[in-house]
């Protein structure tokens, strides 16, 4: 069974039931390193007290279990503290023109919460946080004005800094369980009001990571500033109240660092990255959102966030460009982008006036190369480029006659050390060698 299958299962007969998780045992408040089923209930109560169906059994499908008193809050329900500094700015909940991640944000009818980050949206900057931060818990409209400071810190709308765009609706007091998100990104209004480090933290995020219990994680919000941790539960199952006046939310597959004073109220959309041993952490693992009384940290999986929301951590790069061989468009003519970090391979053809277009990667290094066919001859060039964070950028081709022979072979490209072997482009008709 899954955990949110127990989830449910357990909560036909124990309402109290707040939430199922995998997680180390706590035996005597020491975690150990045996693996359990972590049920998490509302209020722990003695067997004594207990009906018939509402005692845990001791094992789940050979797992042990293990029970711990804890309620789930989204965390403008827990109280705002304006305490944190930014060591470079001071004050987090002050304006800042750039803006980093780590500081005051929210909807101009919210109270607080954290800038988390900076992403793309197509190629459009946006700010990461929560639907609770940015959208007013699904009361926003596209366009709504997000301020910097958040005006619980005194912003006001000429504190704005961006426009809501998007958000993932939050499915609140539903029948059944549902899978909620609590996440929503805004358009900054000003590309020069960006700061792409996060306070305190790193310079810039750039790989989506998966936790495992045990990884070390830290954090930058708006109230806590830096605080760490490891990751203590995963694919957890969850009930998160939202207060009087908006209900119950259900979500699935978190992540949760069980540590005092990890989050507070105001901390909300604050992402949290994996701690390294050297250099700064360059890896978000996910969105924070939710907490304990206790201050323990709850946060979406960031590869969820990313994929529902459609949104990238640096622009994606549109390459595009006209191939000519014997000074006549190359009709037809294989375009090839090997991205040297990735190592993803894209792949096009030209238009009948030798046009092309794809998208070969982010920011990173490419070789590409263009191949085209005629009936004894064979024309290619090849390119080793940098590409920037430019939505747009434009590279033509002078294809060079190579001397080939039609002998059935696979192309076989070799360029400063890599091997491409292009089978699955069907090009069967002719071996090239570059070195």
């Amino acid at each position: 069974m899954t955990n949110e299958e127990i989830f449910r299962e357990l909560r036909k007969t124990s309402p109290d039931i707040s939430g199922v998780g995998t997680s180390r045992k706590i035996t005597k408040g020491v975690k150990t390193d045996i693996p359990c089923i972590t049920i998490f209930v509302n209020k722990k109560k003695p067997k004594s007290e207990l009906r018939k169906g509402e005692i845990i059994p001791r094992e789940i499908g050979n797992r042990l279990t293990d029970v711990v008193q804890a309620t789930f809050n989204a965390l403008p329900l827990l109280a705002l503290k304006p305490m944190a500094v930014w060591e470079e700015g001071g004050d987090r909940t002050l304006k800042y023109r750039p803006a980093p991640g780590g500081i005051s944000v929210g909807h101009k009818d919210i109270s607080a919460g954290t800038l988390g980050g900076w992403v793309y949206k197509e190629s459009k900057r946006c700010i990461l946080s929560n639907n609770h931060v940015l959208c007013n818990v699904n009361l926003g409209e596209v366009g709504d004005s997000i301020y910097q400071p958040g005006p619980y810190d005194g912003g006001v709308e000429a504190d704005r800094i961006a426009g809501l765009l998007d958000w993932e609706v939050i499915i609140l007091s539903p029948p059944e369980p549902n899978d909620s998100t609590d996440c929503a990104i805004a358009e900054v209004d000003n590309i020069d009001n960006v700061d792409l480090q996060i306070a305190d933290l790193t310079q810039e995020v750039k790989y989506i990571g998966s936790p495992v219990v045990g990884m070390e994680t830290i954090k930058s919000g708006r109230t806590t500033a830096i605080t760490e941790g490891p990751v203590d539960i995963i694919d957890l199952a969850i009930d998160v109240n939202y207060g009087e006046g908006y209900g119950i939310a259900h979500f699935v597959n978190l992540v949760g660092m069980a540590v005092d004073d990890y989050i507070y109220g105001g901390d909300s959309g604050s992402w949290c990255l994996q701690k390294k041993e050297d250099g700064d952490p360059d890896t978000i693992l996910g969105l924070l959102f939710a907490g304990t009384a206790a201050g323990w940290g709850i946060a979406m999986l960031a590869s969820k966030v990313f994929e529902l929301l459609d949104i990238t951590l640096v622009a994606p790069i549109n390459l595009k460009g006209t191939i000519t061989a014997g000074g006549l468009p190359a009709q037809g003519a294989y375009v090839l982008a090997y991205n040297l970090n990735t190592s993803e391979l894209h792949h096009t053809t030209t238009n009948e006036l030798g046009e092309y277009e794809l998208t070969p990667g982010h920011k990173d290094e490419v070789i590409l190369v263009s191949v085209h066919f005629t009936t004894d001859e064979v024309y290619q060039a090849a390119s080793q480029l940098t590409l920037k964070n430019s939505p747009d950028e434009t590279l033509n081709f002078t294809l060079e006659t190579y001397d080939a022979v039609a002998n059935g072979q696979t192309v076989d490209f070799r360029m400063y050390g890599l091997d491409w072997l292009i089978a699955d482009l069907n090009l069967r008709k002719y071996v090239s060698v570059w070195y």
